[in-house]
């Protein structure tokens, strides 16, 4: 009889944490695929006028940890769309301290689809570079367009696949889940949406909420003409 109700007890408080998890945490596999076609059609401002090809640009900002007037730390990310719905996929770090200054690379390629005002990035290669070069060799050179490092490491196979919303009124490209240099934090747009796919309310104030961040900005602006 005891086991019978702790039995029943388990499987109450089994259900409960099930129905927990999933009230307070939204699901979020949707943003690895694109919407179904019936979903899309509803929102389909753009099937005709697939966005433009060039560099979308994430806004940054000079950091300096603990206020250190020694010690600054500068980053730029990058989405560059080319021909044949191909593209790159680049975050730069120059991370510079009294003792040295150590640059850090890290580039994917892959293709992309879009579906209305829904774009989807699959990344099938990477490389990372990291290194500290000389003074000299940095100060005379742009970091944030050659590379400083002596080598150049061969691409490797990687899978990653995240969906952007595009808006067309400025030209931006907002990933549904925060990510900078392919590493996934556990928050944005899509926490705080209802439903996938749905340009609602809600949908839009999280959108706005998460772009106009001035620290980790989800949003990458169109910057020029390929």
């Amino acid at each position: 009889m005891l086991f019978v109700k702790k039995t029943i007890r388990d499987l109450f408080f089994l259900i409960g944490v099930l129905f927990f998890s999933s009230f307070c945490y939204p699901k979020t596999e949707w943003i690895r695929n694109l919407p179904p076609d019936a979903a899309s059609n509803k929102s389909d401002r753009i099937k005709k006028n697939p966005i433009p090809l060039g560099i979308y640009l994430r806004p940054s900002e000079k950091k300096s940890p603990m206020k250190s007037l020694s010690h600054h730390y500068e980053w730029t990310e990058s989405i560059y769309i080319s021909k044949g719905n191909q593209f790159t996929k680049e975050y730069r770090e120059k991370n510079e301290s009294p003792d040295e200054t150590k640059f850090k690379i890290i580039s994917g390629k892959g293709n992309y689809k879009q579906q209305g005002v829904w774009v989807l990035f699959e990344t099938n290669s990477i490389q990372k570079i990291e290194c500290s070069p000389e003074k000299t060799k940095w100060k005379t050179e742009d970091w944030k367009k050659t590379n400083l490092c002596s080598h150049s490491p061969d691409s490797v196979s990687f899978s990653h696949s995240l969906l952007y919303h595009y808006k067309t009124e400025d030209q931006s490209l907002a990933p549904m889940q925060y990510e900078s240099g392919y590493t996934e934090s556990s928050f944005g747009i899509v926490w705080e949406s209802k439903e996938p796919y749905k340009e609602d309310i809600l949908f839009k104030k999280a959108r706005d909420k998460f772009t106009k961040k001035e620290f980790q900005p989800h949003v990458y602006y169109y910057g020029r003409l390929d």
